[in-house]
């Protein structure tokens, strides 16, 4: 174009013809700029509040409000490269986690835009991110971020359905340009699941074991997570909200078989099996009793919420409620494969034993 406007462009071009040819010089700009615009865009995503999202062709940075999605990224992604921004709690987990052992990173991306459920749209934008993946139920947050002019991805954490990761999987694999590595992850979930289901499938309904999820001792709350039925086990707190507050009085009547902490408290099995509790007597419950107390794992992320390692999270959590079914269950030797396999890490045994007894990781 310029050796055209050279050859057009003589002495006794007139200044109007000037200023014609400099008028369509910024006009063909103005659409190459266009064009441009609409090439960055590839592709159309659905997000998990059923709203169609745009996403940028090439991505270079990223921003993960979602506190247990960094780890399925990275499972996904294989890196943390272009995370720019993760939630505190995330961050928390990941330096307690085999995440920052394995993507060391994202120990360099900020946390300070975000606190609770609230973002920080000036801070959010100050980290230039091209794609945000936040809460889907933040209608409010959402909205805030998106009218920033910032492409904003819904996600739901849906703990009652043992699929809900495999549509996390999908829609990190279609924003990321990693379907095929997606499609992967979801295929051996769903394996794990279904082999799973063929076990649990032949337990009598009278032999099953009662379980509960405390998601914090102190304040005595639970949460209806999955993994416990699917696992076999009758819930006991099924269609409890996420943190929903008991009583002693209720535990004593629920009286379960198994009783499992989850890894949004500080709290442990011995603070139970002990009675170190103030103000509460955890003596009479069975799981007490019997000494079927445990403390949820802690991998790559946190094991409670959906993450890359639910697939391990079911086959613990049966092993944990029928060790005599799933007695053929190693689960040291199943961590390990999972991570040779699934993230093409090979994980020491000090590193297993990390994972198996996690260390405090911050309240929620």
């Amino acid at each position: 174009m310029k050796n055209k406007l050279k050859k057009a462009i003589s002495l006794s071009v007139t200044l109007g013809l000037l200023v014609t040819s400099l008028a369509g010089c910024g006009s063909d700009t103005g659409e190459r700029k266009g064009e441009e615009k609409t090439a960055e865009k590839r592709k159309i995503v659905m997000d998990q509040a059923g709203r169609k999202v745009e996403i940028p062709d090439h991505i270079e940075r990223v921003i993960l409000v979602s506190v247990p999605f960094a780890a399925a990224y990275y499972a996904v992604v294989g890196s943390m490269d272009e995370v720019v921004g993760i939630h505190p709690l995330a961050m928390s987990a990941a330096k307690a986690s085999m995440l920052s052992v394995m993507a060391p990173e994202i120990n360099n991306a900020s946390t300070g835009f975000v606190k609770g459920s609230e973002t920080n749209s000036e801070e959010v934008l100050k980290l230039k991110p091209q794609v945000v993946f936040q809460w889907s139920g933040y209608d409010k947050e959402m909205s805030k971020l998106t009218e920033a002019g910032l492409t904003v991805v819904g996600m739901q954490a849906n703990v009652s359905d043992e699929h809900s990761i495999e549509e996390w999987f999908r829609i990190i694999g279609e924003v990321m340009g990693k379907e095929e590595r997606a499609g992967e992850l979801i295929a051996y979930h769903r394996q794990t699941l279904e082999n799973l289901a063929t076990r649990v499938a032949e337990i009598p309904e009278e032999q099953k074991v009662k379980a509960i999820v405390l998601t914090n001792v102190e304040n005595l709350q639970v949460a209806d997570y999955c993994w416990p039925n699917v696992a076999g086990a009758i819930d006991l707190v099924e269609g409890s909200k996420w943190g929903q507050k008991v009583d002693m009085e209720q535990i004593y009547e629920w009286n379960p078989d198994v009783i499992y902490i989850g890894n949004f408290c500080d709290d442990y099995p011995e603070d139970l099996l002990e009675n170190k509790v103030k103000g509460m007597d955890w003596s009479p419950v069975e799981a007490v009793k019997t000494g079927r107390v445990y403390k949820v794992p802690l991998g790559e992320y946190r094991w409670d919420p959906p993450c890359a390692e639910w697939s391990l999270m079911f086959k613990w959590c049966a092993q944990k409620q029928y060790p005599e079914i799933f007695n053929d269950y190693d689960m040291k030797e199943e961590i390990k494969d999972f991570y040779n396999h699934i993230f093409d890490y090979n994980i020491s045994e000090e590193q297993v034993e990390m994972i198996l007894n996690p260390q405090p990781t911050g309240v929620w």
